[in-house]
């Protein structure tokens, strides 16, 4: 019985004289931490290796700066709505020079570039594989979307005086770019040092139409081979996005 007792007030006098925070339980850090705001508003910087397609009449590489609303929807997903405007140039081509006359190797020359200014609207599904917290700030995921690209740079009038590169061929040979659907799928992550700020970073490939003149089918058409009607060109893009999550 004594030995009872003195067994039960030694371990008294242990518990008493321990430290508290060796009395708490181990906190293990974890790499994963929620994020409390829903939506962000960012302004892009991205620069966009354009094909310019088989005849390469289309858009060049350029930059392209632009707006991004993106709101989560549930854990994994979110909705991105944006519009983006991107600088470009392209080739003007003409396709029926005389034999001896082409400096392109298939029968066409170029005459000269003119801008050529897209306005792209579009929205995408980003699939967060991370749901919604970020592992060490980071939260990577997929993209795919679908919009519109619309020539916002206008058409080149021709006047009699004009020397502009698009008035020295037929009106049938000149590219218009038009508007052409717009489709896109890329992957990327956002870093989120802070509750409130953040910075994307993505790569993308946005494909889009590029329609052949008219006139590139009448007789007299030098180009060899002469291009498709409708050519669908991969256009790949890296950009940053600065936004505030709100």
């Amino acid at each position: 019985m004594r030995k009872l007792v003195y067994g039960t007030l030694l371990v008294a006098l242990s518990v008493g004289l321990a430290r508290p925070g060796d009395l708490q339980a181990q906190r293990v850090p974890s790499p994963y931490r929620f994020i409390e705001p829903k939506q962000d508003l960012g302004l892009s910087f991205s620069y966009v290796w354009a094909d310019a397609g088989k005849a390469g009449m289309g858009p060049k590489a350029g930059p392209a700066v632009g707006v991004r609303w993106t709101r989560r929807v549930s854990r994994p997903l979110s909705l991105t709505p944006e519009v983006v405007f991107f600088h470009s140039e392209r080739d003007v081509i003409d396709p029926s020079l005389e034999e001896g006359q082409e400096d392109r190797g298939n029968g066409s020359a170029i005459v000269g570039t003119h801008g050529l200014d897209i306005l792209l609207v579009a929205g995408r599904i980003n699939l967060n594989l991370t749901g919604s917290r970020t592992w060490h700030n980071f939260v990577p995921y997929l993209l795919g979307g679908i919009g519109v690209a619309i020539e916002v740079s206008g058409a080149t009038s021709c006047l009699p005086e004009s020397t502009a590169p698009d008035c020295q061929i037929r009106a049938r040979e000149r590219f218009d770019f038009g508007s052409s659907l717009l489709l896109q799928f890329g992957l990327g992550t956002v870093w989120i040092p802070r509750q409130r700020l953040s910075l994307r970073i993505e790569g993308l490939d946005r494909i889009w139409r590029i329609k052949t003149p008219p006139g590139y089918y009448e007789p007299g058409i030098t180009i060899f081979p002469i291009p498709q009607a409708t050519d669908w060109t991969n256009n790949w893009e890296i950009g940053l996005t600065l936004s505030y999550w709100f």
